[in-house]
């Protein structure tokens, strides 16, 4: 697996998997799995994986995650839950959610929708939701 074109072979479909198909947002996606999607195996992935991110698996799939989600954030136009957030995202579990996004962003989920002015009141939600 060290040649370059295999490299950019499996960063081009790791790329497509997460940005087309999203498979981020598998809560139960493993490294063994993402691996057989993009047709090579998993030691090569988590080295192409830390080579090019120089991340650990998990720590790029949470990493993606939060990022992805703070795009979306950005284009609501009403304050998501954090269950809401969660599925979206992929995370399965509310404490990795909250640790994840905190070690990320250095701040609750709460306190981010606050300092980007995204708390509507009630009110707002339901006419944007309905409307």
């Amino acid at each position: 697996m060290g040649k370059v074109k295999d490299i950019d072979s499996v960063l081009y479909k790791l790329n497509l998997a997460m940005e087309i198909s999203h498979l981020y947002r598998n809560p139960d996606l493993s490294l063994t799995q993402l691996a057989a999607t993009l047709g090579v195996h998993y030691n090569s992935l988590s080295d192409i994986i830390y080579q090019y991110y120089g991340l650990r698996f998990k720590n790029y799939l949470n990493d993606l995650r939060i990022d992805k989600l703070l795009s979306e954030i950005e284009q609501a136009k009403f304050m998501m839950s954090v269950a809401e957030c969660m599925k979206l995202s992929g995370f399965k579990s509310r404490a990795t959610f909250h640790h994840v996004f905190r070690c990320k962003v250095g701040m609750t989920l709460t306190v981010y929708y606050k300092s980007h002015d995204k708390l509507p009141n009630q009110k707002d939600r339901v006419f944007e939701v309905v409307g």
